[in-house]
């Protein structure tokens, strides 16, 4: 469907398509390369592959791949489904390995955001949102 609900604890969480965020969009306007601080990168694919990298002290570094596809096919509505798995790779010694593999399931959109608090340039950064019954998942990449 076009929304994605669950709970963390006791709060309920919902995230749907909103007009306020319209902009036509479908899976091809995503492709190229995402990043995240100096710590994550996402490459898409024209047709909604993706792979990447994260690289963090704390959640270790992990090999990312997934699909992005339109939650409602075939529309040019800006909001995304996000399947990404993060598996464990061989890291250096003294790197810490992935700790948290799996598969989650999220839900993105496209904004336009500036690029910094000193810099009002506008830039895409595709927002990704999501939750299992312990945690929650949000995060932001922009447009490299």
């Amino acid at each position: 469907g076009q929304s994605l609900t669950g709970t963390v604890g006791s709060a309920r969480i919902a995230s749907a398509y909103s007009l306020n965020n319209a902009r036509a969009l479908d899976v091809s306007s995503l492709q190229g390369q995402w990043t995240r601080a100096s710590n994550s990168t996402l490459t898409v694919s024209f047709d909604g592959v993706v792979s990447g990298v994260q690289t963090s002290g704390v959640l270790g570094q992990c090999d990312i791949s997934g699909r992005i596809q339109s939650v409602t096919v075939g529309s040019l509505k800006n909001l995304f489904r996000i399947d990404l798995t993060y598996s464990r790779q061989s890291v250096p010694s003294g790197q810490l390995s992935c700790t948290y593999p799996g598969t989650f399931s999220l839900l993105g959109s496209v904004l336009r955001v500036a690029k910094s608090d000193t810099d009002p340039v506008l830039v895409d950064s595709l927002h990704i949102q999501g939750w299992s019954p312990s945690a929650t998942y949000a995060t932001s990449y922009n447009r490299r």
